[in-house]
């Protein structure tokens, strides 16, 4: 006996466009980049909280002038790097107490425009993501260095985590200081930590794979599909996201310590692939 089948339209499409195959539409976001610091510590003897007069005179070696050293980078690095870590500085006279911790962070934002002009009547693109990446290329080195107090990690150097920028959150562009690190443009999620590395690599972390790049670059591929569906559902103009140093708070420093370990990384485009 025969018997009809009566399939559902809907399973019926799905199967169609199964068979069929459907190349996803790829839209490549690039991201705006800025980075922020705040200068923590004493310099020399104006506050008077330092023994006198052994740090009077010049600090030696001389302290790092931030803006000079940002604008001595050619013009290409700075359009294409956020900066994140630390610097750690100690005024070497005798006897002098003083230092510094100079405290990074890198911050990049993706306008949402793109992907909202793919909104269809009654099919809002957000449904219709697929996948959503965004790599990471960070300058860490190949070794790891440190001091009594502070260390700087190969590959990695000073990143220690990605974290979700506030909805709405504007960036400036460069190099600004800030006042505190409380004045860090505000995050409200925590993505993933980078510190410490999967081994051996390549490895993955939650959303996060990493693979070595060779001549101390570690390669970071981000994967961010609901993060970005979320802002969208959200109604958000834009995505960011902020690179967070490996050591924010000031340190007790015991002795004369140096280290530079503020690490550039370039953020790339955000890959989305939707139907």
């Amino acid at each position: 006996m025969n018997r009809s089948i009566s399939i559902p339209l809907a399973i019926i499409s799905a199967l169609g466009v199964t068979a069929c195959g459907v190349t996803p539409t790829v839209t490549n976001v690039s991201p705006a980049r800025g980075s922020t610091y705040v200068l923590l510590g004493t310099v020399d003897s104006a506050t008077g909280t330092d023994p006198s007069p052994v740090c009077t005179g010049t600090p030696v070696p001389p302290v790092t002038n931030v803006p000079a050293w940002w604008a001595g980078i050619d013009t290409q690095t700075r359009n294409q790097v956020v900066v994140t870590g630390f610097e750690l500085w100690s005024n070497t006279l005798p006897s002098c107490l003083n230092a510094r911790h100079d405290v990074y962070r890198g911050h990049f934002v993706y306008d949402l425009a793109q992907l909202r002009a793919l909104d269809q009547p009654n099919s809002p693109v957000a449904t219709r993501i697929n996948s959503a990446t965004m790599r990471l290329t960070i300058q860490g080195g190949v070794n790891d260095r440190a001091t009594t107090t502070l260390r700087c990690f190969n590959l990695a150097g000073g990143v220690t985590a990605i974290n979700l920028l506030a909805p709405g959150t504007t960036i400036l562009t460069g190099l600004n200081q800030v006042n505190a690190t409380a004045a860090f443009p505000p995050t409200v999620k925590r993505i993933e930590q980078i510190i410490p590395l999967p081994s051996p690599l390549p490895g993955t972390i939650g959303p996060l794979t990493f693979s070595p790049g060779g001549a101390g670059l570690l390669i970071v591929d981000v994967d961010l599909r609901d993060e970005v569906m979320g802002a969208l559902n959200r109604g958000d103009a834009a995505i960011g996201f902020s690179l967070i140093s490996v050591a924010e708070a000031r340190p007790t420093v015991t002795g004369d310590e140096m280290l530079d370990c503020r690490t550039f990384v370039t953020p790339g485009v955000l890959e989305v692939k939707s139907l």
